[in-house]
C-alpha cells in the first residue's frame, strides 16, 4: 500500500481506499477469534501511512461498522434474494455498492446514517470508538446471532488447533 501510495504520487494518480461495509457477523467474527483490537490497529496502521505520506490526491474511506446497512438481517434460509444489501453475509450487492460510490464521489451520505467516514489522524479514534458503541447498541436483540459465530469461531480455531499440533509434531 506505500509503494502504491507513492506510484500515485509519483504519476499524479488520485487513489480512493474503501474498506469495505463488511456485514455485522463478519465484524462479529472478528471479535469471536479475537481479531477486533488487530482490525482497529490495522486501521489505525493504514491512517498513520496516509498521514506519513501525505498526498492530497489520496483518501482513505470506512465503511465498516453497525448501521443499517451493515446489521441486516441474514435469513436463515439460502434465498438470496430476501436481503437489500447483501447476497448474504459475506458479500453485498450492487445497491450498497452504489451507496458507496455516492458517498466517496458525491459526499453524498445516506440520510439518518454515519455511513463512510474519511478517515484522518485527527478523527481515527473518535470513529474506532463510535463503532464500539454502535456494536453495544446493536448487540442486545442479536444474541441467536452472535452466539452461532462465537459456536462457529470455537469450532474453526478447535480444528487450526488440531491441525497445527498435528503440523508441529511431525516436523
Amino acid at each position: 500500500l506505500r509503494q502504491m501510495v507513492e506510484d500515485c504520487r509519483c504519476r499524479d494518480i488520485e487513489l480512493i481506499v474503501v474498506i469495505p461495509p463488511y456485514h455485522a457477523l463478519h465484524l462479529e467474527a472478528m471479535w469471536a477469534v479475537g481479531q477486533w483490537k488487530t482490525f482497529e490497529s490495522w486501521k489505525r496502521d493504514v491512517v498513520s501511512l496516509f498521514a506519513d505520506n501525505p498526498y492530497h490526491r489520496a483518501a482513505l474511506w470506512d465503511f465498516s461498522g453497525y448501521n443499517r446497512f451493515t446489521t441486516e438481517a441474514v435469513p436463515q434460509n439460502d434465498n438470496r434474494d430476501t436481503m437489500q444489501w447483501y447476497w448474504e453475509s459475506s458479500h453485498f450487492k450492487r445497491t450498497l455498492g452504489d451507496q458507496v460510490l455516492q458517498r466517496v464521489f458525491l459526499d453524498e451520505a445516506p440520510s439518518a446514517t454515519t455511513f463512510g467516514v474519511r478517515l484522518t489522524p485527527e478523527n481515527i479514534d473518535r470513529h474506532l470508538a463510535r463503532i464500539r458503541t454502535e456494536r453495544k447498541l446493536w448487540l442486545p436483540g442479536h444474541e441467536q446471532d452472535v452466539k452461532l459465530v462465537r459456536d462457529t469461531a470455537k469450532q474453526v480455531l478447535k480444528r487450526h488447533d488440531r491441525v497445527a499440533t498435528r503440523e508441529t509434531s511431525t516436523h
